[in-house]
């Protein structure tokens, strides 16, 4: 037995179509033999008229033909899409830079800072700068690359004939704008700011570090620029007395090793050596002893032990330490690079 699975499909009747057809080329013939006709006997076109639908010849002998204009052809089947032609060149991204001019206007460049010009409002005016003194939610609205061009225009706002200011409450924010690996480390695992206290200390200016909460972080990654506010419900007198300060932000405080990142190398279950870090690898650096080369394994990155960088070094806890398998110990001699590195080499 053979099946088979098929469709069915409509045909359209062209028998009326084609009668018509035949139509209009017996009467063309008709036409076309008057013509030859009148020119064998030596005629001649004397004059034209226009008719309904065509026109009316009359010959020097006073005979008549009319020429009747053909008729508009059915609308033809829609033709093959043709091939897709190739894709074009990838478009490029500008990002803009800000800054502010001398008399505290808005100015934008779009060619990497080559040439400036002025910020417009609607009405095609230029739009003036927030000043030092300005309200919380100027400051707010900007964002990371504004905010920074707002800070390197180094504004200075007057305040003649202010004898002090005036603090309703204990709640105060700061508003930042750092590096976007730096605002990277503002925000937790689920990719939103940190749920834990961070400390905020103002170096040269406030000696003693405060708790701050996290509310904002806005990573911008074609600037490479990152925004951020911190709520803080502390305050004393030396943070009254600051407008505009560079800020230290803790995220957390750990003790350890610093061991250079470049070191660590990754093991297999069978001692060979992988490229990176992966499921059931072990990390670990080469630690020198006499003229042996030992392998230390150190904490694999998890919850439990986050990884902690500084630079390009990483934090790595010592020996001994609870809940640890690190084999680091102080003062060891840690191998930063090598060839053919093994646990039992002889150096």
């Amino acid at each position: 037995m053979v099946s088979s699975t098929g469709t069915f499909v409509s045909c359209k009747d062209y028998d009326d179509d084609i009668d018509n057809i035949n139509k209009e080329l017996t009467d063309i013939k008709a036409t076309i033999a008057s013509l030859d006709a009148a020119i064998e006997a030596g005629k001649s076109i004397s004059s034209y008229t226009a008719v309904a639908n065509g026109y009316e010849l009359t010959f020097t002998d006073g005979s008549k033909i009319i020429i009747s204009n053909g008729k508009d052809g059915a609308q033809g089947e829609q033709g093959l899409q043709g091939i897709q032609g190739p894709a074009g060149p990838a478009g490029s991204s500008i990002v803009p830079k800000f800054k502010v001019d001398a008399d505290s206007y808005w100015m934008v460049s779009v060619d990497e800072g080559g040439t400036y010009e002025y910020v417009l409002n609607e009405a095609g005016e230029k739009i003036k700068a927030t000043g030092a003194n300005a309200s919380a939610d100027d400051i707010l609205a900007l964002n990371a690359q504004e905010l920074q061009g707002y800070l390197q225009s180094d504004p200075v706002l007057a305040l003649d004939g202010c004898a002090g200011k005036i603090v309703a409450g204990f709640t105060w924010r700061y508003v930042g704008v750092c590096t976007a690996k730096q605002g990277e480390k503002l925000l937790g695992q689920n990719g939103k700011p940190l749920s834990t206290a961070v400390e905020i200390s103002f170096p040269g200016q406030v000696e003693n570090s405060l708790k701050a909460t996290v509310t904002e972080v806005e990573i911008d990654q074609d600037s490479g620029l990152a925004r951020f506010v911190l709520s803080c419900n502390s305050i004393n007198g030396d943070v009254l007395c600051l407008n505009r300060a560079a800020a230290c932000i803790s995220v957390g405080e750990r003790s350890g090793l610093r061991v250079p990142a470049a070191a660590v190398h990754y093991l297999k279950e069978d001692g060979t050596e992988a490229q990176t870090q992966g499921e059931n690898y072990i990390p670990g650096v080469y630690v020198k002893l006499g003229n042996i080369a030992r392998f230390c394994p150190i904490d694999p990155v998890d919850a439990d032990h986050p990884l902690i960088t500084d630079g390009d070094y990483i934090l790595v806890l010592p020996e001994g330490t609870e809940g640890s398998v690190s084999k680091v110990r102080l003062y060891d001699e840690i191998i930063v690079s090598g060839q053919n590195l093994y646990d039992g080499k002889l150096l």
